[in-house]
């Protein structure tokens, strides 16, 4: 809005006649006067100030350190006595038949004495240098004496002003209409020049009777120092030719200000949103009725399958800077999709959240009853569907009446009803044993009430633990014939038809529709772990009873040390043969996997040379009680022999 302070200046403006009928042409506004001349020219500048002395230049460069004295080299230490060579190995007694004694293996030669280490011979850390002294800084120069300030520029002097221009010519009032001709009317009285405003507030010109010419405008105020030229007074705005009447314009005044809020027109007070100047014309733009609205059905997010809707909630701004006419009401409901029913009184009307008037914003809820008005999808399947309606509101203008600009629409949306199955595979066991059974679960989503819903369950291959049920259901699927590595492709699945129930009061009338599903085949794996075990010697491999137990979790008996799935590789370590004899080591790997090409045994890990083997050839192992259509897996053996104690041993590919 236009803000006018009392700054002495007064603009005048015409007040707007209305056309009268006939009236004369208005007279031209007088010339404005000359604007008063410039003030003197600008103020001379200051002196500028002596510049300070400049600072002490900093000190010299600092005194170096004293350097550290450098540290006493520690002694040597003695070096370490050579160890002893190790023992040879005795050669193994010859096992077998009873045949020539074995040669004793000869014994080791004792290693050479290690030389005994030198005495360290730290040497002692030079005393470091002194640090020089460092070279005294020079004296900071001293600073020069700052150069005087230079003299401020004398202000040019302003240039007289030039003489203000004239006022603009008064636009001339526009010519009446030709009236009709009847008796000449007298010459309107001259309006009374209107009131200076007090303490400089603007002072609006005095009506003007018949057309007159507005008041020239006031001169402008003087220039400021530095010769700008004042500028030249408003010009009064010419009041159009007419009888003449009050102002249009609706101020409001605080303190020293008053700002433009309204205008009348017609009889008419407007609130004024904006008002601006463009060129010489005051351009106002008046509020004008443009409330807002919005609707949404409830619930107002996605509903479930089985949840029927219970309404539709509106909500209204009216525009605050309109007093005379606001929406009062809901007018209409009208279906747009789905099934909507289009009596608005048939639904029951909440209270409204602030009873409504000019600029009161408020927000109102309507339910159905589901007899006589409801909101509805059209579906007989599992799909939700969707339904929605177009609001209309009243205005109060004077009256109440359909407010032809308020369509604003809702719309409720269902989600698909749905069911899931699912079964676990199973895996972990290893190719001696089987697995008996396994889990399955039934769910359901896009509904609320579990009860809208029922399981039928069947299985393949095997029986369910629980067979109905709602919602979530879960049990075992035993197997009627346990799974081994031989029966993995056996049908065993779980099947399940989910009736779904939608209530009468989601779409009206009650409906059922089926969801069926079936598992896939129940899936099984078995590991092959390779292993190793220790017989009396390499002539003598494991057999299966040394191997196969079918009481324990494995199916391996406690001696057997089990390693990774079909793994052909023993990575370096420690082997202890407890035993007080030589005894042999066997590995095995299942023989259709990849197969070991590397064996090697040391004394320690880094002293490992290759061994010779004993190729155990191959051994089929079988639960000691398999099941029907169980088989054997055949194994292959590998062997060398061990002494007493412990040996490093590693195999590779």
């Amino acid at each position: 809005m236009p803000v006018i302070k009392n700054a002495g200046v007064r603009v005048g403006l015409g007040r707007i006649g209305y056309t009268g009928s006939g009236g004369p042409t208005g007279f031209t506004g007088s010339k404005g006067e000359p604007g008063a001349a410039g003030s003197p020219g600008g103020y001379s500048g200051s002196q500028g100030f002596t510049g300070s002395v400049g600072a002490q230049g900093p000190g010299g460069g600092y005194t170096g350190s004293v350097g550290a004295v450098g540290f006493t080299g520690s002694s040597g230490g003695l070096g370490y006595t050579g160890s002893s060579g190790t023992v040879g190995f005795t050669g193994s007694t010859g096992v077998g038949y009873t045949g020539s004694k074995g040669a004793d293996g000869s014994d080791g030669s004792d290693g050479a004495v290690g030389f005994t280490g030198s005495t360290g011979a730290g040497y002692t850390g030079s005393k470091g240098d002194a640090g020089s002294t460092g070279a005294t800084g020079f004296s900071g120069s001293k600073g020069d004496t700052g150069s005087q300030g230079i003299q401020g520029v004398t202000g040019f002097s302003g240039s007289k002003g030039d003489a203000g221009s004239a006022g603009a010519v008064g636009f001339s009032g526009s010519k009446g209409d030709q009236g009709v001709i009847g008796y000449s009317g007298s010459k309107g009285d001259t309006g009374t020049a209107g009131a200076d405003g007090s303490d400089g507030a603007v002072g609006f010109t005095g009506s003007i009777g018949v057309g007159y010419t507005g008041s020239a405008g006031a001169t402008g105020p003087q220039g400021p120092g530095g010769g700008y030229t004042g500028s030249v007074g408003a010009v009064g705005f010419t009041g159009s030719a007419g009888s003449g009447g009050d102002s249009p314009f609706v101020f409001t005044t605080s303190g020293d200000y008053r700002t433009l809020t309204g205008y009348k027109e017609s009889g008419v007070t407007s609130t004024v949103r904006t008002a601006e100047f463009s060129g010489d014309l005051l351009r106002l733009t008046l509020a004008t009725f443009t409330p807002s609205f919005s609707a949404s059905g409830n619930p107002s997010s996605t509903n479930n399958w089985d949840v029927p809707a219970t309404g539709f909630s509106v909500s209204v701004d009216n525009p605050s800077d309109v007093t005379n006419d606001f929406i009062s009401s809901v007018y209409s409901i009208t279906q747009t999709s789905g099934s909507v029913n289009g009596t608005l009184s048939n639904y029951s009307a909440g209270s409204k959240s602030q009873t409504p008037a000019g600029g009161v914003d408020w927000n109102q809820t309507f339910t159905v009853d589901n007899t006589n008005s409801y909101i509805r999808p059209i579906s007989t399947s599992r799909t939700g569907g969707s339904a929605g309606a177009t609001i209309k509101f009243n205005h109060n203008d004077g009256s109440e009446s359909e407010y032809t600009e308020s369509n604003t629409s809702f719309s409720v949306n269902w989600s698909t009803a749905s069911m899931s199955l699912s079964k676990t595979n199973v895996s972990g066991k290893t190719f001696l044993k089987s697995y008996a059974s396994t889990s399955y679960s039934t769910n359901v989503s896009g509904i609320s009430n579990s009860s809208n819903t029922s399981h039928a369950l069947t299985a393949s291959g095997g029986t369910l633990s629980t067979n109905s049920g709602s919602g979530y259901v879960s049990g075992t699927f035993t197997f009627t014939s346990p799974i081994h590595k031989d029966n993995t492709s056996d049908t065993r699945t779980v099947s399940n038809t989910c009736t779904f129930t939608r209530p009468v009061d989601v779409t009206g009338t009650s409906y059922t529709t089926d969801q069926s599903s079936t598992t896939s085949n129940v899936s099984a794996s078995f590991t092959y772990p390779s292993f190793w075990i220790w017989t009396t010697g390499v002539g003598t491999p494991p057999a299966v009873a040394d191997i196969i137990d079918d009481s324990t979790s494995t199916g391996f008996e406690s001696a057997v040390n089990q390693l990774a799935d079909q793994t052909r590789t023993f990575s370096v370590q420690s082997v202890n043969n407890s035993d007080s004899n030589p005894r042999a080591f066997w590995f095995a790997v299942k023989n259709s996997a990849s197969q070991p090409g590397t064996f090697k045994t040391g004394a320690s890990a880094g002293l490992l040379s290759d061994v010779s083997t004993t190729d155990g050839g191959t051994i089929t192992l079988v639960p000691d009680s398999p099941l029907s259509g169980q088989t054997g897996e055949s194994y292959h053996l590998y062997g060398f022999t061990l002494q007493p104690g412990t040996t490093y041993v590693e195999i590779g590919a």
